[in-house]
């Protein structure tokens, strides 16, 4: 074979290989990552670590100074949230008076994705003050946030799709009238029982958004 024949043949053969390197580099290139949903997740009350103990009713209130604390367990990074405090909701209320309603806010400290939630409840502070010979019963809603109601104003009663948690305590003195009145059914069950209070600083009759 003449040197330029050879010549020739290894040109080709050269290009024939880089043509497959470029081909095989191309097949090695990886798609770029698809930009996947953020999904959020529904914060858990720790049921077993509420204080005062949700398990057993309440004989005597809580001091209004250490009040009621609801370990909430997160599980997105940078999570929002919102809450709220009834007592005696019946679910006959079309717009419920709320004794709390903190703006939808990032936690201020977690551990471990845990936050220690506290409130207070002084009876003589509330309006109207809190009758201690009566059965009541506090209940706790902590959600991703709540669904607005009928007159477009923010239940805090209904969650949001992403949906949230409650813990209820029942205060049962001695000698309480509501214990064999249903006081201690459903909610959405009992009736005639409601007690709406408001603290000062609270949310407008009405239960909207202030």
């Amino acid at each position: 074979m003449s040197g330029a024949a050879r010549a020739m043949l290894l040109l080709g053969v050269g290009c024939g290989c880089a043509v497959a390197a470029f081909i095989g580099a191309q097949a090695c290139i990886v798609a770029p990552p698809l930009d996947l949903p953020v999904v959020s997740h529904r914060p858990i009350i720790l049921h077993d670590a509420v204080q005062p103990s949700a398990d057993s009713f309440l004989t005597e209130w809580p001091d209004p100074n250490i009040g009621f604390v609801a370990p909430v367990q997160f599980f997105d990074p940078d999570p929002v949230y919102t809450w709220a405090v009834f007592v005696d909701y019946d679910g006959t209320q079309q717009s419920p008076t709320l004794l709390f309603y903190p703006p939808a806010s990032p936690p201020s400290a977690l551990d471990g994705g845990v936050m220690l939630l506290p409130f207070k409840l002084d009876p003589a502070s509330t309006s109207p003050p809190i009758d201690l010979t009566q059965c009541h019963r506090i209940e706790l809603r902590v959600a991703h946030d709540f669904l607005p109601n009928a007159q477009g104003l923010r239940d805090y009663h209904t969650f949001d799709p992403v949906g949230g948690d409650s813990v209820t305590w029942f205060y049962v003195p001695s000698g309480c009238s509501g214990y064999d009145a249903g006081f201690l059914a459903s909610p959405l069950d009992a009736q005639g029982d409601s007690l709406p209070l408001v603290v000062e600083g609270g949310p407008p009759a009405g239960g909207g958004d202030p």
